[in-house]
């Protein structure tokens, strides 16, 4: 099953889904267009705008979701190896004030 990420949805829907997809087929969102598969992952509370990169840290992107804050900890870009998700960001750009789902 495809199990693409809403991130208005909420949070704790979007974290089962991210779970319910590890090791497969790997929930995902886009950044840029660009598909990313999302597979370790945990809750925190917080708010701010669905969709929107809080933060980048070692521990991972920190993605605002509905009611909550999801930490990004792993992910495998498409046509990619699946690398830690502070890598990712790294390499495709990915700051605080950035937008996933796009």
């Amino acid at each position: 099953a495809d199990v693409e990420l809403d991130w208005s949805a909420p949070v704790a829907d979007t974290y089962n889904k991210i779970r319910a997809g590890n090791p497969q087929p790997g929930a995902w969102t886009t950044f840029q267009g660009q598909e990313v598969q999302i597979y370790d992952s945990r809750r925190q509370e917080g708010d701010g705008n669905p969709g929107e990169v809080v933060n980048v840290s070692d521990e991972g992107v920190i993605v605002q979701g509905q009611g909550g804050q999801i930490i990004v900890k792993r992910v495998r870009p498409k046509g990619g190896d699946k690398v830690p998700a502070s890598e990712w960001a790294a390499a495709a750009g990915v700051v605080a004030g950035s937008t996933l789902g796009n």
